[in-house]
């Protein structure tokens, strides 16, 4: 009888939304312009780094607030009714934000980059 042993470096991370993703990638991106010498421009990978951050962020926060309006929306609604207008609201409000951001992002990287 042997025990399994599995040892995952992320394992323990759950990202489930794409700026998420975003925001760790460009991070490590950013130390790595900073800190090691390649045969690139670090300006611009320095800066598509701090403004997907920043992209990242916005986006992090306005879902946050979002979320803690539906939660507030969804503890006055009882099981198995419709969503009220006010959560249709802020899901097609969040849903929209997230697009313009995301394209927002695709700018940032196509300047950036180029």
């Amino acid at each position: 009888m042997t025990k399994k042993i599995e040892i995952g470096l992320f394992e323990k991370l759950a990202l489930k939304d794409w700026y998420k993703y975003l925001l760790y990638v460009s991070g490590i991106l950013l130390i790595l312009a900073l800190f090691l010498d390649a045969k690139i421009d670090h300006l611009k990978i320095i800066r598509f780094s701090i403004q997907t951050i920043a992209i990242c962020c916005f986006v992090w926060v306005i879902d946050t607030f979002s979320i803690t309006g539906l939660y507030y929306y969804d503890l006055e609604r009882e099981a198995r009714e419709k969503p009220t207008e006010e959560q249709t609201a802020i899901i097609w409000v969040r849903f929209i934000i997230e697009i313009l951001a995301f394209i927002a992002w695709l700018f940032v990287a196509y300047k950036s980059l180029l």
